[in-house]
């Protein structure tokens, strides 16, 4: 550092370090990672260089924050620069009140002086599952995110499953920037109008009786359940899942299932019996693409089993 000009003296700084612990003051993220970071000039202070988050130990808790407060203006006659390169080289999470997704991608952070943050690159949704405002869980989610810093308008190309009747799924998609997606859903029963007022009332004609208002308010408290576990916890899946007989009716047995996202291709999961605890499964997912994975495990009766498993989407 150059202190010719004491009070206005010129940088040549190199900051690095490897498992840098780092947390937002706000919330908005927590982890560690890799930095490599310099500071340069006098007038204009240039920031750039690289920071690799640190796969699974990595997490944005917060999307699209804005601050409650002006943060006042530095009266100074320096110009900061920032261009910092985020290589996702393997999956961080993202948290919050309702997403938990894993994706990996190459993102570019540049802001200059006073300008907001700009973000540049591409993110890639590996897995993962996200709630709509009525309780409605979305899951197996993959896809791609553009960031364009032109207006931080995402373009994304996202697909999800979801559930309804506790048997038949839907395949939901969304195409197009992030203030006006479209919205498509595929089912061969039902209208898109039909699945639309499905998800939002439980049934095609909106509540058709009391019983019927019943389980739509207990599939909600068991999401919401389920939802604030996943976040508040360690696990990337819980779910109380109630056996049903022939006639469609719940019975009292309930089974827990408890997953863990291991890597970016490597899922576990031990689903288990409430009424019997000895009665455990085991399953490992192995994702070849997002369309196939490999699926070995013990079952019920100590049984090993391995298959394959292939996912149609229609568009």
């Amino acid at each position: 550092m150059d202190l010719t000009e004491f009070f206005n003296p010129k940088f040549a700084l190199n900051l690095s370090g490897k498992d840098i612990s780092i947390t937002s003051s706000y919330d908005l993220f927590h982890g560690s990672g890799t930095a490599d970071i310099d500071l340069t000039g006098r007038d204009t202070l240039y920031i750039s260089g690289e920071f690799i988050p640190k796969p699974y130990n990595f997490t944005i808790t917060n999307l699209g924050y804005e601050s409650t407060y002006e943060v006042p203006k530095l009266y100074t006659n320096r110009i900061i620069s920032y261009n910092i390169h985020v290589p996702i080289k393997d999956g961080i999470k993202v948290e919050t009140e309702n997403i938990n997704l894993l994706f990996d991608g190459d993102i570019s952070i540049t802001k200059i002086g006073d300008e907001k943050f700009n973000f540049s690159g591409k993110a890639n949704i590996i897995d993962g599952k996200f709630y709509d405002n009525q309780g409605n869980v979305f899951r197996n989610t993959y896809g791609t995110i553009i960031l364009t810093p032109i207006d931080n308008t995402p373009y994304i190309d996202l697909h999800a499953e979801t559930t309804i009747e506790d048997t038949m799924i839907i395949d939901v998609s969304f195409i197009g920037f992030t203030d006006n997606p479209t919205l498509i859903f595929y089912s061969e029963e039902y209208t898109q109008q039909e699945i639309l007022d499905i998800l939002t009332f439980g049934d095609p004609d909106g509540f058709s009786d009391y019983k019927q208002a019943g389980n739509f308010l207990s599939n909600y408290l068991e999401n919401i359940i389920e939802k604030n576990i996943t976040r508040y916890s360690a696990l990337d899946e819980f779910r109380l899942s109630p056996s049903k007989n022939s006639e469609g009716i719940e019975n009292i047995e309930l089974k827990l299932i408890l997953g863990k996202q291991m890597s970016n291709k490597i899922y576990l999961n031990t689903e288990f019996d409430l009424y019997n605890i000895k009665s455990w499964q085991y399953e490992a997912t192995y994702r070849i693409n997002h369309n196939t994975s490999i699926v070995g495990g013990l079952d019920e009766n100590y049984l090993w089993h391995l298959k394959c498993r292939i996912k149609f989407y229609y568009k």
